[in-house]
């Protein structure tokens, strides 16, 4: 049984040339090539890229596969900030301060290390002016004609206030300061650990698609950002949107966008109305926005996932009858696929050890079932008997049960926590589970 962590893409470098390869592989390869494209173009003023997608979809999978990658193939310092880890720090930026310091040495620490001293006695006074230059552009401080700011501006530096605009005038001159010790911690830096053979075949492959080779930057990665106390969301997102457009710097974020849209839009609530759209701010955020999707089953790549299911079935790859259940569905993230591998392995393990003749096929429709459609999962704990067998129970109810399956069937309709169509994808996967019982009749 796998267990709910990030996939590597490291573990299977080994089959980058083989068909499986390939099909795994290529989503990171056209990642790889805009960010190696958009980093030479951050020479000047950096560049800060979102990963996003829902929870599960590979987010983590994929900062950490441009970390290695990077790290390897370009000997770049990379820093892999876990955001949500560091709840209680005052300043989630703090911590990741700390963390370039693991990436430099010598005197450029020891510059570091004052630096933070600095910030942190300046950071009680941290105001923020988010808003204000997300509508105007500009830094407080900057020249800005206040006659040609529009009325909505005019609000926002009310509402910032000038103590905030003499604080942010010290704090620009405190993180400029950040900018030439990032250019001595590229310099300096230098990777010591061996690289696979693995990571030089997939750079070519970046390489074929237009990828650069003279890729010298910092990497900044920062993962579930939308895990943080709203507060200390806003206050990373901050100092990542003003301070780390440092030339030579890459930022590299894992958000869910629907969470730190909300996030946003709440956090700067005026009245009835948010004060701004979240989804414009992230749209301006970002310099390069890469959306993760859901995906369909793929036997090539979902493999890797219901390895250890086959292994129990003594088979080489997934039974065909179980591959129908699996086509039936909609796209799903990573993460629930690894579920449905996980219950369906428990199920089949719980058959044999209760000297069961284990159906694979309906020891898998249980676990989809139980797994993309929860509500009606929690709501047949009621009735365990009619839970064992579910089809049946559904397909054929006694006149006494049909208000339960009435019941159940509403909830399937409504129940939107994986599928944008439930009831549609409920309605293939019984289709296929009565197609398959119906051929194993036949072939008693």
């Amino acid at each position: 049984m796998l267990t709910d962590k990030p996939f590597k893409y490291a573990d299977y470098l080994s089959i980058l040339d083989e068909e499986d390869g390939e099909e795994l592989f290529e989503p990171l390869i056209e990642i790889l090539t805009q960010i190696e494209l958009i980093t030479s173009d951050a020479k000047d003023q950096g560049a800060i890229v979102g990963i996003k997608g829902d929870w599960g979809v590979g987010k983590t999978s994929v900062l950490k596969a441009i970390e290695e990658y990077f790290k390897n193939c370009y000997s770049c310092p990379t820093v892999f900030f876990e955001a949500w880890k560091y709840q209680d720090e005052d300043s989630p930026v703090l911590p990741l301060l700390a963390q370039l310091r693991q990436v430099s040495k010598g005197t450029t620490k020891r510059k570091l290390s004052r630096f933070m001293g600095i910030f942190v006695k300046r950071f009680f006074y941290f105001g923020s002016d988010i808003a204000s230059r997300m509508l105007t552009g500009h830094f407080l401080g900057e020249s800005v004609g206040l006659k040609e700011l529009k009325k909505d501006i005019k609000d926002t530096l009310e509402i910032v206030g000038k103590t905030q605009v003499e604080n942010y005038s010290r704090f620009d001159e405190i993180f400029g300061n950040l900018k030439d010790v990032v250019q001595d911690i590229i310099k300096e830096f230098s990777y010591k650990g061996e690289v696979k053979e693995g990571w030089r075949k997939l750079q070519k492959k970046v390489r074929e698609r237009k990828g650069k080779s003279d890729i010298k930057a910092l990497f900044i990665l920062i993962d579930d950002l939308d895990r943080l106390l709203p507060d200390k969301a806003i206050k990373l997102l901050e100092a990542i949107r003003f301070y780390y457009s440092i030339p030579n710097t890459v930022v590299i974020m894992g958000i869910n966008d629907k969470i730190l849209i909300d996030i946003l839009e709440e956090h700067y609530r005026i009245g009835k109305k948010p004060y701004f759209s979240g989804q414009k701010f992230i749209e301006k955020l970002f310099h390069l926005s890469i959306e993760l999707p859901h995906y369909r089953f793929n036997p090539v790549i979902h493999k890797i996932h219901f390895r250890d299911v086959i292994k129990s079935l003594n088979e080489e790859d997934i039974p065909e009858d179980s591959k129908r259940l699996l086509y039936s569905l909609d796209p799903l993230p990573h993460r629930k696929w690894l579920r449905i591998a996980n219950k369906w392995e428990q199920f089949i393990i719980n058959n044999n050890d209760n000297n069961i003749a284990p159906s694979y096929s309906e020891a898998l429709f249980r676990a989809i079932v139980e797994e993309c459609f929860p509500k009606a999962e929690l709501f047949m704990r009621n009735f365990p008997m009619l839970w064992e067998d579910f089809s049946g129970f559904y397909n054929n109810p006694a006149p006494e049960l049909q208000e339960i399956k009435d019941k159940v069937a509403n909830i399937i309709e409504n129940d939107n926590t994986f599928f944008e169509f439930p009831a549609e994808n409920f309605t293939r996967l019984l289709h296929e589970w009565e197609k398959i019982k119906e051929t194993e009749r036949d072939n008693i």
